[in-house]
């Protein structure tokens, strides 16, 4: 690559007068999160990832004539979020989500180019179906790094079809893809789990704790780790009602994602009723004389939330939710995190159908069917 085009590929500072190299600007955010790593094997094994998969992206970048800066920054990126919080689960989509108001907020990249990037990174997980350039490179690279990292290490079969296509890609034909170990793992539902029950024990049991929205205690500190946001303890405080909904449906093993594609984050009420009206979810219920609640259903409140306890830029009607644990003689007896936003979590009891505007009950076999999206169109695949 020529220093003319290393020039081409950064943004000048107008300010300073003088252009940024952008990988590295990327490279020191990483380099941030993992300097508060504690265990030392994770950081470890974090930074060779990191750095081996954006090494292979720019190094494939090169063969398949795309721009190998934007390769190395979807290298760098696409498994920060894991190694930021330690949750695995929808890593490659909460990944995108973390990353998206970060390459947003930096103001170095187009519009375009963080598509780009944010795609990648959203369907690096999904190795068996075919997305964009960018998405299949960083996939590949993924691949090949875990590979060379320990050859004896199992690999699953849709990683060895493509190491087998990149051995032929890089004439690397000394390499048998009939030599590897093969791990085949296939996602399962455990059976007569009742889900929604272990939602509203997990609920009872935190809320009972009366969990205080600070720093200092731990049962918090989990329910907000999902945003893993620098400023994140800060714009929750006395506004983490959804984010503890978020906690325990994740705990009773609704694996959603920190954001439903299409949707607002799961961290305020406005997140889950719009994904649960989603046509292709379907788990809204509007309140009415009718329905009956059940234990675990998730209920959200219209206008519950006293005025004076309101965030200044908190004009939504849907202001409150919780977990219902029991409904008897014109009351619901509820799970809720920031009770009457006073940063306490507290089990309440509510009036029937008193600023209530409706329910959200989840089908005990749902699962998050988010590989089906496309990020760059944001077109559901049949």
């Amino acid at each position: 690559m020529s220093r003319l085009y290393k020039i081409e590929i950064s943004e000048l500072d107008e300010e300073e007068g003088k252009t940024i190299n952008r990988l590295e600007k990327i490279r020191e955010i990483v380099n941030e999160v993992f300097l508060n790593v504690k265990d030392k094997a994770i950081r470890r094994v974090g930074y060779v990832h990191l750095y081996g998969v954006s090494q292979f992206c720019a190094q494939f970048a090169l063969k398949r004539n795309l721009n190998p800066e934007i390769a190395a920054v979807t290298g760098m990126l696409h498994d920060l979020y894991y190694y930021r919080t330690g949750i695995g689960d929808n890593h490659a989509h909460n990944g995108a989500e973390y990353a998206r108001p970060m390459l947003r907020d930096l103001e170095i990249f187009t519009e375009q180019e963080q598509k780009l990037i944010l795609s990648a990174i959203f369907h690096h997980s999904d190795k068996k179906n075919i997305h964009g350039e960018y998405d299949e490179l960083l996939k590949d690279a993924d691949v090949m790094q875990h590979f060379l990292y320990n050859t004896k290490f199992d690999i699953y079969e849709n990683d060895a079809k493509r190491l087998k296509n990149l051995f032929h890609e890089f004439n690397l034909n000394n390499l048998s893809v009939y030599d590897f170990n093969f791990e085949k793992k296939n996602g399962f539902t455990a059976k007569g789990i009742n889900k929604r029950q272990a939602l509203a024990k997990i609920a009872e049991t935190l809320a009972k704790r009366e969990i205080v929205g600070e720093e200092y205690d731990e049962d918090y500190n989990k329910i907000v780790k999902y945003w893993p946001e620098v400023n994140c303890h800060e714009e929750l405080k006395y506004s983490w009602c959804a984010a503890f909904i978020y906690h325990c449906c994740f705990e009773a093993g609704f694996k959603l994602p920190i954001r439903h594609p299409n949707s607002d984050r799961y961290v305020g009420v406005l997140g889950w009723f719009q994904w649960a009206s989603l046509p292709e979810v379907g788990f809204y219920i509007e309140d009415s004389e009718d329905f009956v609640p059940e234990r675990g259903d998730i209920i959200v409140y219209n206008n519950i939330i006293p005025k004076e306890y309101k965030q200044a830029n908190d004009i939504l009607p849907r202001d409150h939710i919780g977990i219902v644990l029991s409904s008897d003689k014109g009351t619901y007896t509820v799970a809720e995190g920031n009770v009457d936003n006073q940063n306490k979590a507290g089990v309440v009891t509510r009036k029937l159908h008193e600023n209530v505007d409706g329910f959200i009950r989840i089908c005990n076999d749902y699962e998050y069917m988010g590989w089906k999206y496309d990020y760059k169109t944001g077109v559901y695949k049949e």
